[in-house]
Formats: C-alpha cells, sequence, structure tokens
C-alpha cells in the first residue's frame, strides 16, 4: 500500500473516533469531499437547515481542538460578543464548551468501541457498514443532548443570544453523514482496515 493509501485509511479511521462532521467550511484542514450525491444519508453545506445541535457541536469543535489554547482565546472574544457575557461568565462559558466536548468525545469513543471493535461479526461487511451507520446517528443523538442541556442550563436571555450565534455558525459550516456501504464501494477503500486502524487507535488512547 503507497503513502497516499495509507494515508487515506488513518484519515476515515480518525473520522470513525471522532464526535461528528460538523466543520467550519473554511477550514485549511478540511479538504472538500467531491463524491456523488448517494454516498451522503444526509448532508448540509452552508445553509440554514443544519440543526442547532451541529451548529453547536461546530462551536465545541472550535473551541477544543487547538491544543495550543488560541482557539479558546478567540472564543472567548466571540462569546463576549455575541452572548453579551462579563469576561469571568465569557470563560466560565467557553470551559463549559471544551468539557461537553470531552464528555461528548469519551462517550461517542465507548460507543465506538462497544459498536464497533468489541463485537464478533466484524468480517460481516454488510453488519460493519450498518452499524458504522448507526454509529454516526449515535453521535449525532449525542451531539443533541450536549446543545439540549448547554440551553437549559443558561437564562432564557442568554439561550436566545446563543441561538441567534448559532444562527450565523450555520452558513459557516459543513456537515455530512455517509452510508457507509456506497461510501467503501465508491472509494474502494478496505472497511476490515479501516475499522481494525481506528480500533487500534482507540485500544492505544484510553
Amino acid at each position: 500500500m503507497n503513502y497516499l493509501a495509507r494515508l487515506a485509511v488513518c484519515i476515515t479511521a480518525l473520522l470513525i473516533t471522532q464526535p461528528g462532521h460538523a466543520r467550519p467550511v473554511e477550514s485549511p484542514t478540511v479538504q472538500v469531499l467531491v463524491l456523488p450525491d448517494d454516498v451522503f444519508r444526509t448532508r448540509y453545506a452552508q445553509n440554514d437547515l443544519l440543526p442547532e445541535h451541529l451548529a453547536y457541536l461546530s462551536l465545541m469543535q472550535q473551541t477544543s481542538l487547538d491544543g495550543s489554547g488560541a482557539a479558546a482565546t478567540a472564543m472567548l472574544q466571540q462569546a463576549t460578543q455575541h452572548l453579551n457575557l462579563a469576561p469571568a461568565e465569557a470563560s466560565q462559558f467557553v470551559v463549559h464548551l471544551m468539557q461537553r466536548y470531552q464528555n461528548l468525545s469519551l462517550s461517542n469513543r465507548e460507543a465506538t468501541r462497544s459498536l464497533i471493535c468489541e463485537t464478533d461479526q466484524r468480517n460481516d461487511h454488510n453488519t460493519t457498514y450498518a452499524r458504522l451507520d448507526a454509529l454516526d446517528d449515535i453521535k449525532d443523538a449525542a451531539a443533541a443532548r450536549q446543545y439540549a442541556q448547554a440551553i437549559a442550563e443558561m437564562e432564557p436571555t442568554q439561550a436566545l443570544a446563543l441561538n441567534r450565534w448559532l444562527a450565523q455558525i450555520k452558513s459557516q459550516t459543513s456537515h455530512y453523514k455517509l452510508d457507509h456501504a456506497k461510501i467503501f464501494n465508491h472509494t474502494q477503500q478496505s472497511v476490515d482496515l479501516v475499522v481494525d486502524t481506528a480500533c487500534q487507535f482507540l485500544a492505544n488512547n484510553r
């Protein structure tokens, strides 16, 4: 297997372990997928149809995926502006975003281990495809719960301000869920190798 093929396997495997596919469209690390429409079960691209919880997921990811802390600092400034919060309240909002994303990541990794890795049906590709589809739905539901909890814990005026902010984020965010049987058939990747790589990553990063 050449370098690019190995890289593609690693990227696909790592995506399986992530909480979801909500990404800022301007992110330089995200390549636009040029794929036929039928490989997507759902797809949102920069429009108001994106559910609020997926915009909130993008917000959590933007805050948490930068180990240097620069993203958290930028989010602190945005929270102060969009939610009209005092510095201490804005700081607490950012801390909650990071904590929620950590909780989401941990719960989704456990779901991946349980549904994908710790099973005796890994050799049945159709079952694996169905379980990968189900895993995406589990991730979606988990993100919705995090958003619902965040809204429930906010003052009504702050909740309204957050939803106005999320409405702006929708136009900057893409999200998709794949039909895994079709995507693996289209890309000719080995689902066994991808799943093995994802499960090995999870085993090494408990």
